[in-house]
């Protein structure tokens, strides 16, 4: 049986991680482990995590969201995760977001879900990144409208927010960059 191991960052947003935290807790398909990577908060996030039970928490000095995410797909490897699911203390996935994204894994390395916010659905994973002109954005598209036409659709840059990673590419090209701090991690991996 594959081993898949949720991996959350966060700062100060304990309202938000308690919903994150829900989400995961009951998707359809089965998470093996619930990590929070707590970046030293100070708003009762460390107090209200000790009494949950069924999370494995990794406190350690504010990194950021890059050095957070270095520290879970670290930690997930090293447990033997061959799944890593890979997200900020915002993103609350729906029940069934797990399920859909197995179902679809077999045939790529890394999916990203698509995201909603209080307006709708966030446009934010790069369909084409620019590697010309460095004075311009990296981002030279992002997901649109259109590409919705079809349940998946290929990006050549996400964020870490539910990014879903195989282990074999984190094998290959290593762990997030941990100096990024809070901007460009993801895009950069």
């Amino acid at each position: 049986m594959e081993k898949i191991i949720a991996c959350v960052v966060t700062y100060n947003r304990l309202e938000l991680l308690k919903k994150v935290v829900s989400g995961l807790r009951n998707q359809t398909f089965k998470i093996d482990e619930i990590v929070i990577i707590n970046n030293n908060s100070t708003d009762g996030t460390e107090e209200w995590l000790s009494k949950q039970q069924d999370l494995t928490t990794i406190k350690q000095e504010n990194l950021g969201s890059s050095g957070g995410q270095y520290t879970a797909a670290k930690y997930a490897m090293e447990q033997g995760a061959d799944y890593i699911w890979l997200m900020d203390d915002d993103v609350v996935a729906d029940e069934n977001c797990l399920e859909v994204i197995m179902s679809h894994i077999e045939n790529f390395d890394v999916i990203c879900p698509l995201r909603h916010n209080l307006d709708g659905i966030y446009y934010n994973d790069v369909t084409k990144i620019n590697l010309s002109n460095p004075f311009k954005s990296i981002w030279k598209s992002i997901i649109n409208t259109d590409d919705l036409k079809s349940e998946l659709v290929p990006v050549e840059a996400f964020t870490f927010e539910g990014a879903f990673i195989k282990r074999q590419v984190i094998e290959t090209i290593g762990l997030p960059e941990k100096g990024f701090f809070i901007y460009g991690d993801d895009t950069d991996y």
